[in-house]
């Protein structure tokens, strides 16, 4: 079974879905991880957080956080979707920009509750 890490990246091999997505929490400190992804279009929120291409080798355009979308997910199922290949792992994102991720999600009064919750309790945020 793939092996999860916080930081870990990847995508949907579903081409209509091709966004970025990323752990944004520690594995092995609960059974869900944080999962969020990006977007070609800003957060229908108005809270904007761009991902340059700079910033992941496998962006090919400006792309914009979902925190609307940040969510927690069953760290088994993403593992699986990539045993699988019905997730495509990709290169993990830098640590400086993964906590930069944390501290977006963590500001935001559009995350879910649990999610800043988790990256509370993990240590990620103040």
């Amino acid at each position: 079974m793939a092996r999860l890490y916080l930081g870990l990246a990847f995508f949907p091999k579903d081409p209509a879905y091709r966004h970025l997505c990323m752990v944004l929490s520690d594995p092995e400190r609960a059974p869900k991880v944080v999962r969020a992804n990006v977007s070609s279009q800003p957060c229908p929120s108005g809270e904007i957080f761009v991902l340059e291409k700079t910033h992941h080798s496998a962006l090919s355009h400006r792309s914009y956080l979902r925190f609307q979308g940040a969510s927690l997910s069953p760290a088994a199922a993403i593992s699986e979707g990539i045993d699988s290949g019905v997730l495509q792992q990709t290169k993990d994102l830098d640590a400086a920009i993964c906590r930069e991720i944390q501290r977006q999600l963590g500001n935001s009064k559009y995350v879910k509750n649990e999610v800043v919750k988790m990256l509370r309790e993990q240590g990620y945020l103040d």
